[in-house]
């Protein structure tokens, strides 16, 4: 659900461009001012879609320190959570082949 609202972000932002040009030249054209008002909306559309973005960003960050990964420790907690899981896992199957080639008593003897 998450990736599909940060899929957006750059659909939002050339949109925004978009939208803030072609409303400059549509207002250019009512007012006479050619080039003037087409290069004002270019920069509030880029404004407003790098504002986008930059909130995006802060949205996955903060979704990222919620579910327990914080900046630049996400890479060494994963890699040691995952050796410690291996390590584990390694000793319960070496537990488990050890215990299935042990004889039961009565054969021992």
């Amino acid at each position: 659900m998450r990736a599909a609202s940060y899929s957006t972000v750059g659909l939002e932002l050339v949109l925004s461009v978009l939208f803030g040009f072609f409303g400059g030249r549509w207002l250019d054209g009512k007012f006479g001012t050619d080039p003037a008002l087409a290069l004002v909306g270019l920069v509030f559309g880029a404004a407003a879609g790098f504002r986008s973005l930059f909130r995006a960003a802060r949205r996955m960050t903060d979704d990222s320190e919620h579910d327990g990964f914080r900046g630049a420790d996400v890479g060494r907690s994963a890699r040691f959570a995952m050796s410690e899981r291996m390590a584990a896992s390694r000793a319960r199957r070496a537990a488990l082949r050890e215990s299935s080639h042990e004889k039961p008593e009565r054969e021992r003897a």
